[in-house]
């Protein structure tokens, strides 16, 4: 009976393409060769291509369901989130990625936000932009996740946009990759967000129900 240590590559693929992530993230203290694999991003891209869809849902802890098995994943919410997930705004997903758009429990008006990773349970706190004194994101804040569909996948995206009718339109974009935001400038924003529409995001673009005057659009970034 031949090991997995001789099994040829192109095989060794296969096995691991058809098994779950999160045990894909236990196989990677196996040996270096799987740990190697695994981490590389041709073979991430493609397991997550072939795996089948699954539902989240979050409350005091995140269960991940799948339909057609009828399994079902625990995981613990992050610390950060403990303490204000009653105050949760949006939960966006793209490609695994939960973006997390939540407030603080003594400070309503200001927002937080983080890239989670359910299944592998990292959780990274995207910093604060330096353009605004009070160095947060605020209550009228709009946010995105995608990516470049032209570029390789990897280098994944969060929009953020604010408008209304008393404050000039601010749009910036932060990339993961660099972890900085750069502002779009000249940005036309004449439409107004619906607040308790956090947007979807399908294969890289976001979208929003947007409202001008009294007639509804789809807005796509």
């Amino acid at each position: 009976m031949a090991s997995f240590s001789t099994l040829p590559l192109d095989l060794t693929k296969e096995i691991l393409y058809r098994t779950p992530a999160e045990s894909l993230v236990r196989a990677k203290a196996t040996c270096k060769q799987w740990n190697d694999l695994i981490k590389d991003k041709r073979f991430i891209y493609e397991h997550w291509r072939r795996s089948p869809e699954r539902f989240l849902r979050a409350d005091q802890t995140v269960q991940i369901l799948d339909l057609v098995t009828r399994t079902r994943l625990d995981s613990p919410i992050p610390d950060e989130l403990q303490l204000s997930i009653s105050n949760a705004m949006a939960m966006v997903h793209c490609d695994g990625l939960m973006l997390c758009v939540w407030s603080d429990k003594e400070y309503f008006m200001f927002h937080n936000i983080a890239l989670w990773n359910p299944l592998t349970r990292n959780f990274n706190v995207v910093e604060h932009r330096l353009a605004r004194e009070s160095h947060r994101f605020l209550k009228g804040d709009n946010f995105g996740i995608g990516y470049d569909v032209n570029k390789p996948r990897g280098n994944y995206k969060i929009l953020m946009f604010s408008a209304n009718h008393y404050c000039e339109a601010v749009v910036e974009i932060y990339e993961c990759m660099s972890k900085s935001w750069r502002t779009i400038v000249d940005s036309k924003v004449d439409w107004e967000a619906y607040p308790w529409d956090h947007g979807v995001s399908v294969v890289g673009n976001m979208y929003w129900l947007v409202k001008k005057k009294t007639i509804n659009y789809i807005c796509s970034f």
